[in-house]
C-alpha cells in the first residue's frame, strides 16, 4: 500500500517487476494499465469544502491559511475543497494564504509556513501531512485557530483544535 500520489513512479515500476504483487496506490487515478495495480483516492475536496465553510464562518478577521506539503494528490484536492467552501462562504480569494512547502516531513518548514500565514493576518489556519505538528505549534502560540485533516491533531494542541477530518 502506497498511501501518496508522491508513489505513482515507484509504483509502475515495481508492478511491472513484481507481476503476482498486488499494489494499492492511494491518492492516484492511474493503474498504468497494469492488473496488479489499484488505484483508491480519499475525496478529500469534500471535507475540506465543509472547513472552507466552517473557517469563513467562524474567522473574524476574513483571512484564513492553508499549510500543505505538495500541491498534489489529496493535499491538492483538500485545499482546493477548502478554498472553494471559504470563497462560496463570502471570503476574498486573495486573503486565502496557501502555501505548499514541497515537503511531507519538515516540521520546521510547515511552522513557517503557519507562522507566514498568521503575519499575513490568517486568524484561522489548516493543513495536512505529517509535518502538520509544526504549524499547530505557530497557531497555538499565536492564540489562532486550526482545522486539522486526515487524523486527530487535537492532543497537539487541545485548545486551537476546533475540529479534524479523520481518514478511516
Amino acid at each position: 500500500i502506497a498511501h501518496g500520489s508522491q508513489y505513482g513512479a515507484k509504483i509502475q515500476t515495481l508492478a511491472a517487476d513484481y507481476p503476482e504483487t498486488v499494489f494499492a496506490w492511494g491518492n492516484g487515478v492511474d493503474t498504468y494499465g497494469q492488473p496488479n495495480v489499484y488505484a483508491y483516492k480519499a475525496d478529500a475536496e469534500q471535507g475540506g469544502y465543509v472547513f472552507g465553510q466552517l473557517a469563513a464562518l467562524q474567522s473574524e478577521s476574513g483571512v484564513l491559511g492553508i499549510c500543505g506539503p505538495v500541491d498534489s494528490g489529496d493535499a491538492h484536492t483538500y485545499a482546493a475543497g477548502f478554498t472553494q467552501g471559504a470563497i462560496d462562504a463570502g471570503i476574498d480569494p486573495a486573503n486565502i494564504k496557501t502555501v505548499f512547502t514541497g515537503s511531507f516531513g519538515d516540521v520546521s518548514l510547515m511552522s513557517d509556513c503557519a507562522k507566514a500565514a498568521i503575519d499575513e493576518g490568517a486568524d484561522i489556519l489548516t493543513g495536512s501531512s505529517q509535518a502538520v505538528p509544526g504549524a499547530i505549534k505557530a497557531v497555538e502560540d499565536a492564540d489562532k485557530i486550526w482545522l486539522g485533516v486526515q487524523y486527530d491533531t487535537s492532543p497537539i494542541a487541545p485548545t486551537v483544535v476546533l475540529a479534524d477530518i479523520v481518514y478511516d
